[in-house]
């Protein structure tokens, strides 16, 4: 099956969103740290930022796991009534976490 997002671009967008996190509170050495270290290390700083960049993180993660699971049944383009409201929802708590998150950036911008 082809997905038109992969987990590695599931995994390189979360990790680009923590790298923004601790750029932007000044963490020293992150460049090469995993996902999970810089999300320890923006928790140890900002709890704030960490929370909001979780929240976003475990959203967009259902969202991609919601596709997952419509297109190995092969409704991709298909959905029911009820499939269509469950991919709004999570359409609309990926969205509005992601716009808490950038709202927490910029308190420490």
């Amino acid at each position: 099956m082809a997905y038109f997002i992969t987990q590695k671009d599931v995994d390189d967008l979360l990790h680009f969103a923590a790298l923004s996190a601790a750029t932007h509170l000044k963490i020293p050495n992150i460049e090469w740290e995993s996902t999970s270290t810089l999300v320890a290390a923006i928790s140890s700083k900002d709890q704030n930022l960490a929370t909001a960049l979780s929240e976003f993180m475990s959203a967009y993660i259902e969202w991609f796991k919601f596709h997952e699971a419509l297109e190995a049944k092969g409704k991709a383009g298909n959905l029911d009534v009820v499939e269509n409201e469950g991919l709004m929802k999570v359409i609309d708590a990926r969205d509005t976490k992601r716009q808490a998150f950038i709202a927490a950036l910029k308190v420490n911008a």
